[in-house]
């Protein structure tokens, strides 16, 4: 559903209802996506995927975007947008951005604007000039270790832009509460809720063997599954390979697109004798994306920081159990729901020798029940009175 058919609201909410029996509950919501964001970014799917889940609790949602979705690459969005009759809205184009999506939003009577992602100009830009209500959601852009990379630019930006942001929000949200100790250690002192991230049911006639067969990798072998863009240092990547490596009875497929420091994992790779045994699979989605880890017997994040990572979400729900480093399980408590096994950085190769495919299928079943706190529909929810606040609230507007 795109901009061009919209139609007048109470058009738009016939027959909808909400999930009191009333009709459309009628909140305009936009939310915003960064400019750039690509169709393998966690944020996008976090986006995607709320809208959708408050478009089918009664809202009337749009989705703003900066950039081009070429049909080829976004296609598993517009197909979740386009089912929950989330409207598509184009940002219009101007030397001045967040002045261009400030007159969206008072054009578009929208009661609350959205925004997502920490560091990023196109946010900072519209939340100056917006005279509507903005939630804020930095996704993990403020965690320590993220912060220390490209350190004196984030220090120089925090200055001039991202803590006037921060000022003028209505309420931000984090994923979790050690994130939000995380944005007042950044200066927010405004409102504030926390709400995790949400995941929905998988497909339910995946092909177990589909990805296996793919890769050539035998049925008796183990399979370890990474999803996520080959960000090296912040996922971890350099210690899940020389895990892998130290376990001679694994493989590893590394899921997505090539990101940072590849050539140094290749390297690693090489170094240890493992090329066998690390399959490079590249970009995917959609049912691909989920025969690729279903088809394996544990999902793989050993990151040195995290949000609360999707990939892990629906790695649960596809009953997989996960391998997660510390960081991470401060995130989802995977290891302590018996879902999983949290290491630390030298462990990865003694802990996997130590899982046989009996072991991953028990935890297998706590890891389906784990991903049930995370539903979408409760998720919305739990954003419904949010939004609430956010806009019953005074925004602090400077001219």
């Amino acid at each position: 559903m795109d901009a061009s058919s919209v139609v007048p609201s109470n058009e738009r909410c016939a027959g909808r209802v909400d999930r009191e029996g009333g009709y459309c509950i009628g909140v305009r919501i936009a939310q915003v996506a960064p400019r750039g964001e690509q169709p393998w970014s966690g944020v996008l799917t976090v986006i995607v995927h709320l809208s959708a889940a408050l478009s089918r609790r009664g809202h009337e949602v749009e989705l703003w975007r900066s950039s081009d979705w070429p049909a080829d690459r976004y296609e598993e969005q517009r197909r979740v947008l386009n089912t929950a009759e989330v409207l598509d809205v184009p940002v219009p184009r101007s030397r001045m951005p967040g002045r261009g999506a400030a007159a969206l939003a008072e054009a578009r009577a929208i009661d609350i604007v959205h925004l997502h992602g920490a560091f990023n100009p196109s946010n900072t830009a519209i939340a100056r000039f917006l005279r509507r209500p903005y939630v804020f959601s930095p996704h993990s852009g403020y965690d320590p270790v993220s912060l220390r990379r490209s350190r004196w630019r984030k220090l120089a930006y925090r200055a001039v832009f991202e803590r006037r942001m921060l000022e003028r929000a209505a309420l931000v949200v984090a994923l979790t509460d050690e994130e939000l100790h995380d944005l007042r250690r950044f200066g927010a002192t405004g409102p504030s809720e926390v709400i995790p991230n949400g995941v929905g049911p998988p497909l339910d006639d995946l092909d177990p063997h589909a990805f296996r067969r793919e890769l050539g990798v035998s049925p008796e072998a183990l399979l370890a599954v990474f999803v996520g863009r080959l960000d090296v240092h912040r996922k971890g990547l350099d210690v899940l390979v020389a895990g892998i490596a130290d376990a001679p009875k694994w493989h590893l497929a590394l899921v997505g697109p090539r990101f940072r420091d590849v050539e140094r994992l290749e390297r690693l790779i090489a170094e240890r004798r493992a090329g066998h045994r690390v399959h490079f699979v590249g970009e995917r989605h959609g049912r691909h994306l989920q025969e690729s880890v279903f088809g394996a017997d544990v999902f793989a994040l050993t990151s040195r920081w995290e949000g609360m990572p999707m990939a892990l979400l629906e790695a649960l729900a596809l009953a997989r159990p996960a391998v997660v480093s510390p960081a991470v399980e401060r995130t989802i408590a995977v290891a302590a729901s018996g879902a999983g096994w949290v290491v630390s950085d030298g462990d990865v190769g003694r802990l996997l020798r130590d899982i046989d495919r009996d072991v991953a299928r028990q935890h297998g079943r706590a890891a389906h029940l784990l991903s049930k706190r995370y539903d979408w529909d409760s998720v919305a929810e739990r954003y419904e009175a949010a939004y609430e606040r956010a806009r019953g609230s005074r925004q602090r507007v400077s001219p």
